[in-house]
């Protein structure tokens, strides 16, 4: 399969409509004020590098002969990361891997991609929490992802892939503001402090 290297308009990119969860799901965990410290041309590196992954719509066939008077659209399941910050400076234009045809298993690829860049932004906390919650859906792509022995939980699966400690998986998959419910004991202990 063949790819090319090639500026595209930003607003003719749209999300792929096998990766389009995901990319809500990381509009939730985005921190704009993380991008808005960079610079353009910072920004403007970050996305050469690590470019938007795309294969062009096909028209539909109803559709055609009014869909080539349009530009052509692309469907984008790699490399969104920017998008935002970027169509907010204004920028038009962007660097994107135009694929000949969809990678085979293009969403377990779209969400290897995704988490490999979650696990090199391992020591941002909100990264790690939405690699936890991709891990926690996703368990079925866990043999794709790590190679020998196989991650038993979901926290196990975030300390392998950022390289954390097991107290730090272990307090984003258990966060401090979600009431666990009390043990039996702990409820006994409560009740007998709450009498004195």
């Amino acid at each position: 399969m063949t790819t090319s290297y090639r500026d595209l308009q930003l607003s003719n990119l749209v999300p792929h409509p096998v990766i389009a969860e995901s990319v809500n799901a990381s509009l939730a965990f985005e921190d704009p004020q993380h991008l808005a410290r960079f610079s353009d041309e910072m920004l403007e590196v970050l996305q050469r590098s690590q470019p938007a992954h795309v294969v062009q719509e096909k028209p539909k066939p109803e559709h055609d002969v009014q869909e080539k008077s349009q530009p052509a659209r692309y469907l984008f399941f790699a490399g969104w990361r920017l998008f935002h910050e970027l169509r907010r400076r204004g920028v038009t234009k962007i660097c994107a891997v135009v694929h000949e045809g969809s990678p085979p298993h293009m969403e377990a690829w779209a969400l290897m991609a995704e988490l490999g860049v979650l696990s090199a932004a391992g020591n941002n906390e909100r990264y790690r929490t939405e690699a936890y919650h991709l891990l926690s859906t996703q368990r079925a792509l866990w043999p794709k992802i790590f190679s020998g022995d196989r991650p038993r939980t979901p926290a196990t699966a975030l300390e392998r892939l950022c390289g954390i400690s097991r107290a730090a998986a272990q307090r984003i998959a258990n966060p401090a503001d979600t009431q666990l419910e009390p043990s039996l004991l702990e409820q006994i202990l409560n009740e007998t402090r709450e009498q004195q």
